[in-house]
């Protein structure tokens, strides 16, 4: 069964696979998950593949064995990717009855290494707590409300890169939010 990165984004057997590997420490055998998610190893053995192109889990060994583990740094570099397709170029501002184009400043290095950790952050606090949702929704929707709740409880725009990722996401939302976890990651941080 192939999948593709539309189908694999938006998929529940992809989502829970991805959640069984990153509970465990030592990594997860594609028997193992293929059984306790109740599909074909075949089936299983592809969405890792593709996974794995997406750089969103990595490969290792134990002897013979193969085991995968999450890859944190190469979800967050695929996020980061999307984020900056998202982010406008150019935004438009009515101003007393005329449009008027400006430019959006492009993410710095600095706010791209930032916001790529403070994602790595975000996404080990999701996976620990268990929260199930699809792939796209934790990466944006779910992310992007969380931002805005966090916002709104603490009466505080944001610092280097969240305003951008903020509004490079605020074209896409749908789901919950988990504002505590964006206190913890700004916590952990050091951002307040």
């Amino acid at each position: 069964m192939a999948y593709d990165q539309k189908k694999l984004m938006n998929s529940e057997t992809a989502t829970e696979m991805l959640s069984i590997i990153a509970k465990k420490e030592e990594g997860s055998f594609p028997k193992e998950i293929a059984e306790e998610v109740g599909v074909h190893v075949s089936t299983a053995s592809e969405i890792i593949r593709q996974m794995r192109d997406l750089g969103f889990i990595k490969r290792a060994k134990r002897g013979q064995a193969q085991y995968y583990e999450v890859d944190y740094t190469g979800i967050a570099d695929f996020w980061f990717n999307e984020v900056k397709e998202l982010y406008p170029n150019q935004e438009k501002f009515e101003i007393y009855d005329n449009s008027v184009t400006a430019e959006n400043e492009p993410f710095t290095e600095s706010e791209e290494i930032e916001a790529k950790k403070f994602f790595e952050l975000y996404i080990r606090k999701i996976f620990e707590r268990g929260i199930k949702d699809k792939i796209s929704n934790i990466m944006f929707e779910s992310l992007y409300l969380s931002l805005e709740d966090y916002k709104k409880s603490k009466h505080e725009s944001f610092f280097w890169s969240l305003d951008k990722v903020e509004k490079a996401l605020s074209e896409k939302f749908i789901y919950g939010s988990a504002p505590d976890i964006i206190e913890e990651v700004v916590e952990e941080m050091g951002l307040e």
